[in-house]
Formats: structure tokens, sequence, C-alpha cells
């Protein structure tokens, strides 16, 4: 797992802790996500805000 996906996981799992499959779930999705996050850094903040918390960010 690269740095900055720890990094990401670190901060979802402060903000739902004991949730074990959400953070196996974004893990997934973030660590398939990244490398086009770091090419297109305006996502960033759309998948942190989507992943916010087990219910989500988006309607």
């Amino acid at each position: 797992m690269s740095d900055a996906v720890k990094a990401f996981m670190k901060g979802i799992k402060a903000k739902n802790a004991g949730e074990t499959e959400f953070h196996q779930a974004v893990e997934e999705v973030v660590t398939s996500l990244l490398p086009y996050m770091v090419k297109h850094s305006n996502y960033r903040k759309v998948l942190r805000t989507a992943f916010s918390s087990p219910k989500g960010g988006c309607p």
C-alpha cells in the first residue's frame, strides 16, 4: 500500500472507527483510483467527501 493510500485510510479510519468492512471497501476503491487522482488533483476532495462516512457523501 502506498504512503498516499495509508494517509487517506488513516483519516477514514479515524472518522469511522469500527467499520472494518467499510474500511476495506474504501481501501480497494482508493487503491484503484489513486493513479488517476495523482494526475487530476481536483478529484481528491470529491473522493474524500464520498467516503467520509459509511452512508456516503453523495446523494
